[in-house]
């Protein structure tokens, strides 16, 4: 499972005597069934409560007994840091409390897969339905091993590993400095994921601040702005399909349509340049499925890996945060790790960018799903886990 995050806290620097017993945390992690009983609600923090960590919490467990069979033992490591050991697999879990009474959230690491193989990841993806590829490799371009690798794929809001390079790339050339200034056109403003569409017209923003918003907020009109000050071309020789690489009121306005006024890749691409002055739609649709393989960004695993290689600095510094809580629950192989993940409707994508203890190499891991359906979650998020698993046995160097 993809280290998931049910409740987004603060590492404590100390940590009160914890007050249940290590069975009592068994009984609510590791239940028969993986169902977890409504009665144990009375150990959790009410704010964990409220914003629906509870539920949250009962579909994590349910779908780690599904993917992993039964769940046999809890094992103690700290007292606030336990092992949820399955039938096939073993997954680290972090817990946080307040007064040493009640459990303020949870975080779930990365899942070790008993005698996992490339050859079994690859038998298991047969029996889904969806499009998948991926790719793991070293920085100086070896590869370890991939499947469909050069295939490109919709990436949704990955598209912003691109966006950091071509930043980066222009700041190198002296064409972009970070300090330039954008002004926020609110009639232009995409008015969902963000905050910038909120604020007054005519707001100048700089460029380092746009990437800040883009990559933390998870801001749309940032990225747009960011996209207006890129030259025609800027993407070129990044990836396949990236030619054509449509801001996001671009999507939204193509995204209104029905599917036979858009066509195929090539005439979407085409429509773009004549959407200059259309206007926004009312209703932003976010489920077209029937588009994933026509409309919006499309890279390869491989080169997603290339270029977030090319800016992993970038992506550990100005995802500080998510980098460090994701890390906390890796493997203690790990010295440094990186991420920049989506899920949208018929699109999930993750590329992780890391550096081992023992190798003085980067390596990245990239892995995307497509489908005409909804994606299940607790699938795709094993993926890169079990594939940075299988790094770490064989080592990168």
């Amino acid at each position: 499972m993809r280290p998931t995050l049910v409740l987004l806290f603060l590492a404590l620097l100390s940590q009160p005597a914890w007050s249940l017993e290590t069975a009592q945390i068994k009984a609510i992690y590791c239940p028969p069934g993986g169902k977890v009983d409504d009665k144990y609600s009375k150990y959790f923090d009410h704010e964990y409560l409220e914003h629906g960590g509870f539920e949250e919490l009962r579909q994590i467990l349910q779908d780690q007994n599904r993917q992993f069979g039964k769940c046999l033992e809890l094992k103690s490591i700290s007292s606030t840091e336990f092992e949820l050991e399955y039938k096939e697999a073993s997954v680290p879990l972090d817990l946080v409390h307040e007064s040493g009474k009640k459990i303020k959230g949870n975080f779930f690491g990365m899942p070790r897969i008993r005698n996992d193989s490339l050859k079994k990841l690859e038998e298991d993806l047969k029996r889904e339905p969806y499009a998948v590829s991926f790719y793991a490799g070293l920085e100086d371009g070896k590869e370890l091993f991939s499947r469909n690798a050069d295939k490109p794929m919709s990436i949704s809001r990955a598209n912003q590993i691109f966006l950091l390079r071509a930043v980066q790339d222009g700041v190198a050339s002296g064409k972009l400095k970070l300090s330039d200034l954008v002004s926020l056109d609110t009639e232009r403003a995409v008015r969902t994921m963000g905050i910038i569409h909120y604020w007054k017209d005519g707001t100048q923003i700089s460029l380092d601040s746009l990437l800040n918003l883009m990559v933390t907020e998870k801001d749309l009109s940032a990225s747009d702005l960011i996209l207006s000050r890129m030259e025609k071309g800027a993407f070129k020789g990044y990836s396949k399909g990236l030619d054509s690489f449509p801001s996001f009121r671009e999507y939204f306005i193509l995204a209104a349509r029905d599917k036979e006024k858009i066509g195929s890749r090539a005439q979407a691409a085409k429509l773009i340049s004549g959407l200059k002055n259309e206007p926004l739609p009312e209703l932003y649709r976010t489920d077209r499925l029937e588009l994933v393989d026509t409309l919006g960004w499309f890279a390869s695993a491989r080169d997603l890996c290339a270029s977030a290689l090319s800016v992993k600095d970038d992506i550990l510094v100005r995802n500080a945060r998510l980098s460090k809580e994701y890390q906390s629950v890796q493997s203690k192989q790990i010295e440094k790790y990186g991420i920049v993940q989506t899920r949208d409707s018929g699109i999930s994508q993750v590329t992780v960018v890391f550096k081992l203890v023992s190798s003085p190499k980067w390596g990245c891991i990239s892995v995307t799903a497509n489908h005409s359906d909804e994606i299940e979650e607790a699938l795709f998020s094993t993926l890169d886990s079990r594939l940075l698993n299988l790094v770490l046995a064989q080592g990168a160097n």
